[in-house]
């Protein structure tokens, strides 16, 4: 301005703003202005004293309140990070803040950001607010909630614990390691202390995303007898390291022990001339292998098979010792079997005895019989048969015996029923030519006594059990049938679930009232509190009888070749029974028979017969030792080889082809307890769901040694061992439990290798091969309702595809156990398992998929026979 302003508001100091001659600015400071709006007026001189007034206007504004634009964010860290929060807000500057902890003024926290100390779990739920202020006022931000994420890792087994080791020998664990957290888990390192404990598989460091797993090992090598603690402490960012998993293990001295069952065998009276077989078994009672260096044979009339030189035995492996007594002389003689190998009981020793008789020999033809094939023998045979008397031997010279109906039953007391060796034409035949008959019966009938009930519970392997044994007659000596039918309220004695009541033959060898003592031990529970059991006393038992060298020909219309009922210490040896309707082999009620050497061929049905209809049927024994038969060219919808309520039996080297049969069950065991199964051979099941070997109701704590089933055919499923329990009883143990397979081959099914369904518990697969199908489970546990089949033990198998998956444990069954089993690749995955506590390790994937938990195992329990189920 050039000239000189005055302000009408001469409250105000002047400070217009305006340009001076020398064109600098004025200004008006509006601080000590009050608020509104306000104007200035001023008068101009112009240039040449003219004049002019000017005039300006202002507001003097009011200042704005801060507000938040935008709020701090909740935040979620790993434990040990740091989190930021951050606020935005608007109003008249300057703005101040402070941020808070749980309400708390946090001190030199007055920015707009705030960033925590490093996290520990304790940070986790604390809350964040900013207060945010100026000179019109102040606001407070929503709360942000600060979450901690601890980093956990969690191990499978908690702790491991490596039982009985052999000093020097290694057992090796897996430990699974899982990062159950939401957060990154690293481990930096693992230390392994106690002595003989070692670490191996990782490589630090290791890091798991979230719910990543991975496994190491941990092996436990004594060196010295006794037990030995330890640990393994795992170093991480987690927030419970150091973990601290637990080791335990024992070291054991090795034992050598191979013991007999039985220690003695009695042969009783043998004809001169003839054969009686018995078997015991050697097995493996240590903790290490034992070696056989020498078989010493027995003494003269006596003769062993089945265990050679240079055969090692693993812990708990058994072998079948076979003895055969044929005595040249009459007299008593006795033998030893003797066993040298590395045991420390060494040797192991089978005292044997036996009589030979001489023999009255009744010769068919002094009667009549001409043996030309032609003509008819029956009254000559029968004649002949009438003038047998204890010891005595009926014999058939070579040729061919025509009857033309059933011969008369053989019913006295050591006979021998013999054939003539060494004809040019081959063995001595005895061919019917009548319908509906049995060839040849030994024993008159299958009487048994009035029952009369079991009055006490008896557990399963008891040497007593307890009845009114007056009332039916029983004293030492007798032969008694026991029984059971699964309801408490059957006095009928016919509720006996799907396949018929569970029982077995027994021998008394000692009576005090009412609990008398048995020859062996009882091998079911017989139970009052669930079921009925009663006792029968075998009427009239023929005892001591022996069929050799003989074929017995049906010519396809005879119903039985051999009958055997109500007879004991029974053998038949070199037999071959052919075209028959039903049995080729049909024995009840019997105790201590030997069956060797058999032959069958065009034999049995699934439908009819009045004391069995299988190729071979054994119903209601005791004692059985059956050795070498072979089953071939059965009848069309024929079963092949049935145990039938029956306990303590051997049964070795029986094969059966089911080739051409269209249907039927190859080999089924039912109600069959305790025995051992050696190289059974089963081969071409010819339906679906008929299986190859079958065990139904009640089979249990069973031994099978290196069986083998193959080319099972039919659709949709012809499995190759299949076990079925009794469903609506199998807490009465209905069931198959205690079912060990050692060394099993089991290839070329239409179905599974292993089927086991309907509640069948502490099932063993100890080794072997078995090779599935595709589209089947190759080894399935309880593929049907209802649930379950717990406890399984699998071990040390060798299991390949085809196939869906290799180990199938379904509906829930628990406490599987799985180690140290191979997979191969023909499988589309190796094990599922459907329940947390089924755990394993040491199984060689090859790459196949596992959901098994990692962790030690072994079976829970050990059978009642002491056979198998080994860690």
């Amino acid at each position: 301005m050039t000239r000189t302003a005055t302000h009408c508001e001469s409250i105000v100091p002047f400070d217009f703003a305006g340009t001076a001659n020398d064109g600098t600015a004025y200004s008006w400071n509006t601080n000590s202005v009050a608020k509104g709006t306000h104007t200035i007026t001023q008068l101009v001189t112009l240039p040449g004293g003219a004049s002019e007034v000017d005039s300006a206007s202002f507001s003097v504004g009011a200042s704005v309140a801060p507000s938040i634009t935008t709020q701090p964010g909740s935040q979620t860290v790993t434990a040990g990070n740091a989190a930021s929060f951050n606020v935005t807000a608007a109003g008249t500057a300057q703005l101040s803040y402070q941020w808070k902890r749980n309400g708390t003024a946090i001190s030199g926290a007055t920015s707009s950001s705030y960033t925590t100390a490093a996290t520990t779990s304790s940070d986790n739920g604390v809350q964040f607010t900013v207060v945010v202020s100026n000179s019109a006022g102040s606001v407070t931000s929503s709360a942000a909630t600060l979450t901690v994420s601890a980093t956990q890792i969690s191990v499978t087994p908690a702790s491991v614990s490596f039982g009985s080791v052999l000093t020097g020998n290694t057992n090796t664990q897996t430990i699974k390691l899982t990062n159950s957290s939401t957060a990154n888990l690293t481990l930096s390192q693992a230390q392994v202390s106690g002595s003989g404990f070692s670490l191996s598989g990782l490589t630090f460091p290791v890091t798991l995303n979230p719910g990543q797993s991975t496994n190491f090992n941990v092996a436990f090598t004594p060196a010295g007898v006794g037990s030995a603690p330890g640990s393994v402490s795992l170093v991480s960012n987690a927030s419970n390291s150091p973990l601290a998993i637990p080791l335990s293990g024992t070291g054991v001295a090795a034992t050598f022990l191979l013991g007999t069952n039985p220690s003695s065998l009695g042969f009783g009276t043998v004809r001169v001339g003839g054969n009686s077989s018995l078997s015991a078994t050697l097995t493996n009672n240590g903790n290490s292998n034992v070696t056989i260096s020498s078989v010493t044979m027995p003494g003269t009339g006596f003769n062993a098979s089945g265990v050679t030189a240079g055969t090692t035995l693993t812990p708990n492996q058994s072998l079948t010792l076979n003895v055969a007594f044929t005595p040249t002389a009459a007299g008593s003689l006795v033998g030893t079997v003797t066993v040298v190998s590395n045991a420390t009981n060494s040797p192991t020793t089978v005292a044997l005895s036996g009589t030979g008789a001489t023999a009255t020999t009744v010769n068919v033809t002094t009667y009549g019989a001409t043996g030309n094939g032609s003509t008819d023998d029956t009254t000559a045979i029968n004649n002949a048969i009438a003038a047998l008397q204890p010891g005595y031997q009926l014999f058939f010279p070579c040729g061919t015996y025509k009857i033309s109906a059933g011969l008369t039953a053989i019913t006295e007391n050591n006979v021998a029923i013999n054939g003539q060796t060494g004809c040019a034409a081959g063995r001595v035949t005895i061919r019917n030519s009548g319908g509906g008959s049995t060839i040849l019966q030994v024993g008159a009938s299958q009487s048994l006594s009035s029952p009369t009930p079991i009055t006490a519970t008896t557990a399963d392997m008891d040497k007593t059990f307890q009845a009114n044994f007056s009332a039916i007659g029983a004293g030492v000596g007798d032969y008694l049938y026991l029984e059971e039918a699964v309801s408490t309220s059957d006095t009928s004695h016919s509720n006996c679930g799907g396949s018929g009541c569970r029982g077995e033959v027994l021998k008394i060898t000692g009576l005090s009232g009412n609990t008398a003592t048995v020859e062996t031990a009882v091998h079911h529970a017989y139970d009052l509190s669930c079921c009925v059991p009663w006792v029968q006393k075998l009427l009239n038992p023929v005892s001591g009888v022996s069929v050799h060298d003989l074929v017995l020909d049906g010519s396809g219309t005879a119903n039985y070749a051999l009958g055997v009922l109500n007879a004991v210490n029974l053998t038949v040896g070199n037999l071959t029974a052919q075209n028959v309707a039903w049995s080729a082999i049909a024995s009840i009620n019997g105790y201590n028979n030997s069956y060797a050497s058999i032959t069958i061929t065009h034999a049995g049905t699934n439908n009819g017969g009045s004391i069995g209809g299988s190729a071979v049927s054994l119903q209601q024994q005791g004692n059985l030792n059956v050795n070498g038969v072979s089953i071939s060219n059965m009848n069309v919808g024929a079963f092949g080889f049935i145990p039938f309520r029956e306990a303590n039996g051997t049964f070795s080297n029986i094969s059966v082809d089911a080739t051409g049969t269209g249907s039927g069950r190859p080999f089924k065991t039912n109600s069959s307890s305790h025995n051992t199964f050696n190289n059974i051979s089963v081969n071409r099941s010819e339906a679906a769901y008929y299986q190859g070997i079958t065990l139904e109701y009640f089979s249990h704590h069973n031994v099978w040694n290196t069986c083998k089933v193959t080319n099972n055919v039919g659709s949709p499923n012809n499995s190759g061992i299949a076990l079925y329990g009794d469903v609506s009883n199998g807490n009465n143990q209905g069931s198959n439990h205690y079912n060990t397979f050692n060394n099993c081959t089991v290839t070329g099914n239409a179905g599974f290798a292993i089927w086991v369904s309907d509640n069948n518990n502490n099932i063993e697969i100890n080794g072997g091969t078995y090779i599935g199908v595709a589209g089947q489970y190759v080894i399935a546990f309880d593929d049907s309702s209802p649930c379950c089949s717990n406890s399984a033990y699998i071990h040390n198998a060798n299991i390949d595809g085809p196939g869906s998956i290799g180990i199938y444990i379904e509906n829930g069954s628990k406490n599987a156990c799985i180690n140290s089993n191979s997979f191969g690749s023909g499988l589309s995955s190796g094990i599922y398992v459907t329940d947390a506590s089924d755990i394993g390790t040491g199984n060689i994937m090859s790459g196949m998929s596992s959901n098994l938990n990692a962790g030690t195992c072994a079976p829970p329990s050990v059978p009642a026979n002491g056979a198998s189920l080994t860690p």
